[in-house]
């Protein structure tokens, strides 16, 4: 009986640590992620004004200033240029060295978009 009850006990510290780390990672991994890109946001805007005004190269027409979004896992994030050919890290995931921001503006006439980094 008394197997049982340390089973269900173990059990119990299992569910409760996944709980903890999923919540761990929902809220404590964004916010430096935050701090990383607040800088590189900074230079988005700064990227974005110097564009103010910018003329559709297909029409004429007038350039919005946006961005693509990634939402792939976790955090949406703003998508990133990475210079060189893709290659895996040894964890199996992409390795970003040297990433920089897109950002990216579309003719509110014809749709054209054009993407650019800092």
């Amino acid at each position: 009986m008394q197997t049982t009850t340390s089973a269900g006990i173990l059990v119990m510290v299992i569910l409760i640590a996944a709980v903890l780390l999923s919540m761990a990672i929902l809220f404590v991994i964004p916010e430096p992620i935050r701090q990383h890109f607040s800088e590189e946001i900074s230079s988005a805007q700064t990227v974005a004004q110097a564009h103010v005004g910018l003329r559709c190269p297909k029409c004429s027409g007038n350039m919005e200033k946006g961005f693509v979004i990634d939402r792939m896992h976790g955090p949406s994030q703003i998508s990133e240029w990475i210079p060189g050919a893709a290659e895996r890290s040894r964890f199996g995931d992409l390795k970003a060295d040297g990433a920089e921001l897109i950002f990216t503006f579309r003719c509110a006439k014809c749709g054209y978009v054009e993407s650019y980094t800092k």
